[in-house]
């Protein structure tokens, strides 16, 4: 025979049916296992996807790094066999040539200046303006004639333009090329400086496409040497005085006179006979 529940517990069973007790039983009742399985497997893909976008990073990130490395190592070698190469691979046109100014181991100035300023027709050529100023050297003349003198010793050089015949102490010396005027300022064939003067020397790197004009100094003073030139006036040679000459010269002197006297060039000869 079935018992029929107790009013009590109708009563109770009743109370825990209320919205609030259903929704914390659902709460705290445990998940079935495909519940779960469904609610963790978006979030393991998640965490894989993060897994993979940060491998892809980091990845990016050591390419970078190794380009930017290649960049860096190969840039400045690049560079160096381009230099290397650019000389020899250009026409003479287009390069400039450094013209370097010194006194002793001094440098005076440094310039650049165009290969159609320094070199004409395979001759190099110095700035005789600029050498006369290094030298202190005064200058005199006109457009067309060009004359520098040494103030200390008086000696002189004179050049005409557009002529390869230059005076040096009054004597005519023929350069290798005319010398010729550019930008206001006179330029002379480096061979004709390097042959006349004496105190300025000018050397030639075609390598480095650079000229060094060099004013020569003492090596043990240390002062700048006077410039002088190869060639030199002639000097009068200064009356012989007669008297202080040896008897004998004096007796040849005497019967060579005598013997050139007229008349007396007949009777050298019949004796001679």
């Amino acid at each position: 025979m079935q018992r029929n529940p107790a009013p009590s517990d109708l009563q109770n069973n009743l109370k825990s049916q209320t919205p609030l007790n259903r929704r914390m039983r659902q709460k705290t009742a445990p998940a079935e296992p495909g519940t779960r399985r469904r609610a963790t497997k978006p979030q393991y893909y998640r965490i894989k996807e993060e897994q993979e976008r940060k491998k892809k990073r980091t990845v990016f990130g050591y390419r970078v790094l190794l380009v930017l490395v290649i960049y860096a190592v190969l840039m400045p070698v690049s560079l160096l066999l381009f230099r290397l190469w650019l000389p020899r691979h250009t026409s003479p046109e287009t390069r400039n040539y450094t013209y370097i100014v010194m006194s002793g181991k001094s440098v005076v100035s440094r310039r650049s200046y165009p290969w159609s300023t320094v070199r004409s027709e395979n001759v190099y050529y110095l700035d005789m303006t600029g050498i006369a100023d290094l030298c202190g050297m005064t200058t005199t003349g006109d457009a067309e004639s060009l004359k520098y003198t040494v103030r200390a010793s008086g000696e002189s050089v004179r050049f005409t333009v557009g002529q390869s015949l230059a005076y040096v102490n009054g004597i005519p010396e023929r350069m290798e090329s005319d010398c010729e005027v550019k930008n206001g300022r006179l330029y002379v064939p480096m061979d004709f400086v390097n042959r006349c003067f004496s105190g300025i020397s000018a050397e030639l790197d075609s390598e480095k496409n650079r000229i060094t004009v060099t004013r020569e100094t003492d090596d043990e003073t240390g002062d700048e040497v006077t410039v002088s030139f190869a060639f030199k006036k002639a000097e009068a040679i200064s009356a012989i005085d007669f008297d202080s000459l040896d008897h004998d010269i004096k007796q040849q002197i005497l019967l060579r006179e005598e013997a050139n006297k007229p008349g007396n060039e007949g009777n050298d000869g019949g004796d001679q006979q």
